[in-house]
């Protein structure tokens, strides 16, 4: 399953997501390994910088849940709870 934060990567840069593909599906054709094109891939076009931003709009989507359920009482820290595993199954992948 794709997670939260690559379909957001791809989104910021579908370009450096498919030059990554093409780099990668190259090299396999060469090499046959897919860990050499993988290899070849990421350093031919390095998706870092991409799932940086992607991390801080997933950071930014977690500032205001902070905020919300920031008063103290029972449901807001239930709600706390329920929006941040979201954030983070969402970073994660799960």
């Amino acid at each position: 399953m794709t997670s939260m934060r690559e379909k957001i990567a791809r989104a910021i840069d579908a370009d450096k997501f498919d030059m990554w593909k093409r780099s990668f599906d190259y090299e396999m054709g060469l090499s046959g390994s897919e860990a050499k094109a993988k290899e070849f891939a990421d350093w031919a076009h390095n998706l870092d910088a991409t799932y940086l931003k992607a991390d801080a709009i997933l950071d930014a989507l977690m500032e205001p849940t902070e905020e919300m359920c920031a008063a103290p009482s029972d449901g807001h820290a239930t709600c706390r709870r329920v929006f941040t595993t979201m954030i983070q199954a969402a970073r994660d992948g799960a």
